[in-house]
């Protein structure tokens, strides 16, 4: 599990877990898939979720969330959860927070009640130059990997095995 401390170590609360789904001997990290249609973003009434068109992931501004779990609600995979920021076990996550103003309330800045708690979702590092999980596996076992490069349409070859049989 050192991708999931490595990404607590960076983030003060872990966004993924490798609990995952399982495809036969595959087994998937419970992390944002960054949908085609973005649900969670359009429910979002603070713009403080967008799609990031030049690293083409999902990310939320921690400055501006307002902690409605709109987004979460939205979310078809369970990817974005609401944290609790007084929560003791996340800790490193109001430190962040705070030392980045993340947390400021009132007028002139992004909110205007203190927040409770704060949607947090896995965007692959965005802003960093490598993902902490993956240069943290000690094995090279966590990858990531575009879908269509595990769901190819093997029509063609599935045809053909046929027409040639069993053996």
């Amino acid at each position: 599990r050192g991708c999931e401390a490595a990404c607590e170590a960076r983030f003060g609360h872990k966004r993924l877990s490798i609990d995952g789904p399982h495809l036969g001997m595959i087994d998937f990290v419970y992390a944002c898939r960054t949908c085609v249609d973005q649900r969670c973003v359009d429910p979002c009434n603070y713009d403080s979720i967008k799609f990031d068109d030049k690293r083409r992931e999902v990310v939320i501004n921690e400055a501006t969330c307002t902690g409605c779990a709109s987004c979460a609600v939205a979310c078809p995979y369970g990817s974005i959860e609401m944290v609790d920021i007084e929560d003791p076990a996340n800790k490193g996550l109001k430190v962040r927070l705070s030392a980045s103003g993340a947390l400021a309330f009132g007028d002139g800045t992004g909110r205007k009640a203190r927040l409770e708690k704060i949607a947090s979702k896995c965007d692959h590092c965005a802003g960093y130059a490598e993902q902490a999980c993956m240069s943290h596996c000690p094995t090279g076992a966590l990858i990531d990997i575009k879908p269509a490069a595990v769901f190819r349409d093997k029509s063609e070859v599935a045809r053909a095995a046929v027409r040639a049989g069993y053996d």
